[in-house]
């Protein structure tokens, strides 16, 4: 029954990492990451997709660091003003995620990337 993903959730407030094991942890193994201290690039080597939240400037530049990976990575911001920063790092592997938008849709944009990344 092997799933196609491994995921990783980087998210120092917890919320959006709980919500993405409620809805996959059967589904799919997921780790997370939520400490900005013990945050390494190297770590997120062994996962075939990273969901990324950037809370605050220090998560921007954590980010960054991901860059040299190459996993996908979906990315989102619950502040607008962070989202646009995202866009200056942005790369080919790096994916939106629209936290304007209903819980239910956010679903399936996770369920979306799921299906469609490699």
């Amino acid at each position: 029954m092997g799933a196609k993903h491994h995921i990783i959730v980087y998210d120092t407030t917890k919320g959006f990492s709980s919500f993405v094991k409620k809805h996959f942890g059967k589904t799919y193994p997921i780790a997370t990451c939520t400490s900005k201290k013990k945050f390494s690039a190297a770590q997120f080597k062994s996962y075939t997709i990273c969901f990324f939240i950037v809370n605050d400037i220090s998560d921007l530049l954590n980010l960054v660091r991901l860059n040299t990976l190459e996993i996908p990575v979906v990315v989102g911001a619950a502040s607008q003003i962070l989202d646009s920063k995202i866009d200056y790092v942005k790369n080919e592997r790096m994916f939106a995620l629209d936290f304007s938008q209903s819980k239910e849709a956010l679903l399936l944009q996770l369920q979306h990337y799921l299906q469609v990344l490699p």
